[in-house]
């Protein structure tokens, strides 16, 4: 059995998690490792051909150890995985924004996968934002030695379309095969995310407050309207949840309003896009699992990658940061659902983030379920 080392961002976040589980489902005789801590065990604990390589453990100390005695290096152990798999696949989103001046660090990792891993996939990503254009030209050159890429927007597609080996498609995530025994119900789910510590070269926090007293409106509004409301954290370690306590304290629902926060459990987070009526998102995967669940999908959108996506959908009902003074519950009245010919599209076209990958799995004998 062939076995792929996922470089993936692996910090509990909701639509990371479910790019991994997506792509070890889809390839059952693959066998998978990622790099990550031992709770990840528990998340995907349904997957027997995914290997978690855990970075606190003995064995990963002993390496580490090694290496760096022996050749002078660090990450020993997570350079040995990728040295010794016959493949490397980087899947994610918003795996290649400038977040700082200095972005060596980062650039030199991906020069690492590269020059370790036999064959290097990029599956599922937008790159930028970006203020560099260094840094733009230096991925351009390693981009050029990967194996084949594919973005999810046609943005990012734009800026790489003269190297042959790149294409893009919509969202990994419109490959999700999950069946929900879950009926919808009157239900609206809303999905925050943490701008408060939101600093740095693209600041947020300056709409903090904007932000939360707008989504203390739409919970009210909701409410008022009989629905069921709960919030959703998809990612604990970014501030999702104090977000939400945050305005839950401001409208006085603290305890009253069910939090959903996500861990180890990714069937009961796709089970709650299953029941629910209505998305308001603000999370990239909030909306995509909204589309992917046929719903109607209110966008709050900050930043670009959630721009270029309604742009190529041709999307017209969303909220971006710069409008949340002129916010108006009415707005509210008449949330788009995209057609279901539309969704269809998606589902299908989305098949092309594996497109390259397929032909190296049918060579191997593991051609995809």
């Amino acid at each position: 059995m062939k076995r792929i080392f996922v470089h993936a961002y692996l910090a509990g976040n909701f639509g990371d998690d479910l790019f991994v589980y997506i792509l070890c489902r889809r390839y059952p005789k693959i066998r998978f490792r990622i790099f990550a801590d031992s709770s990840y065990k528990k998340t995907f604990a349904g997957l027997p051909n995914l290997e978690v390589c855990d970075y606190n453990s003995r064995t990963a100390r002993f390496w580490d150890h090694l290496w760096k005695k022996l050749k002078k290096t660090d990450n020993g152990f997570w350079k040995m995985l990728i040295r010794f798999s016959d493949g490397v696949v980087h899947i994610g989103g918003s795996s290649f924004v400038q977040h700082s001046e200095d972005f060596g660090p980062f650039l030199e990792s991906d020069r690492t996968l590269r020059r370790l891993g036999k064959k290097m996939y990029l599956i599922g990503s937008n790159f930028g934002p970006y203020t560099d254009e260094n840094y733009y030209t230096s991925y351009h050159r390693l981009f050029a030695t990967y194996d084949a890429i594919c973005f999810r927007d046609s943005y990012s597609y734009g800026l790489f379309r003269d190297l042959d080996n790149v294409r893009w498609a919509p969202d990994v995530a419109y490959n999700l095969q999950y069946h929900s025994r879950k009926q919808e119900k009157k239900m609206v789910l809303i999905s925050a995310i943490d701008m408060k510590e939101r600093g740095g070269k693209y600041p947020l926090c300056s709409y903090t407050d904007a932000y939360e007293k707008v989504l203390g409106q739409i919970l009210e509004y909701f409410l008022a309207r009989g629905y069921e409301v709960v919030f959703l954290s998809l990612c604990e370690a970014q501030g999702d949840a104090r977000a939400m306590e945050r305005v839950l304290e401001k409208t006085g629902e603290k305890g009253r309003i069910p939090v959903f926060h996500y861990r180890d459990n990714l069937r009961e987070a796709l089970d709650l896009f299953a029941e629910a009526q209505i998305v308001v998102g603000t999370r990239f995967h909030s909306l995509v699992m909204g589309w992917l669940n046929r719903k109607q999908v209110y966008p709050i959108v900050y930043d670009k990658k959630i721009q270029n996506t309604l742009e190529d959908l041709h999307y017209n009902n969303y909220l971006r940061l710069e409008d949340l003074e002129s916010f108006r519950t009415d707005q509210l009245e008449h949330i788009e659902r995209l057609e279901d010919r539309e969704v269809d599209r998606l589902i299908a076209g989305a098949q092309e983030q594996f497109a390259a990958f397929d032909q190296l799995a049918e060579e191997w004998g593991g051609a995809h379920e």
